[in-house]
């Protein structure tokens, strides 16, 4: 059930520009909890972000999504919590990715 949290994407398509998937990985922390990172270079960055990647960086606790950060175009890097719709614009260190 937990895998119905987070989108299942091999190819992303942003800026008319197909991006193929480097990193896909789900790491359980627990037997009710998993950490998941899913990563496209991209050729140039996304609208809102100073990288050239997309990402989705999720964690998952009892079913529920409880935080996640990723970027979209024109939202630039940001993050959700606890499911509550509300995202916050973040600033994401170089060294990070």
């Amino acid at each position: 059930m937990l895998f119905l949290l987070t989108t299942v994407i091999n190819v992303v398509i942003d800026n008319n520009v197909t991006a193929t998937l480097l990193e896909k990985a789900r790491t359980a922390t627990s037997e009710t909890a998993f950490d998941e990172v899913i990563l496209w270079p991209l050729p140039e960055p996304v609208l809102g972000s100073a990288h050239p990647f997309r990402y989705q960086l999720a964690q998952g606790v009892g079913g529920e999504c409880v935080l996640r950060y990723d970027n979209e175009r024109g939202k630039g890097d940001h993050r959700h919590i606890d499911g509550s719709g509300r995202t916050d614009r973040i600033c994401l260190a170089r060294r990070a990715l």
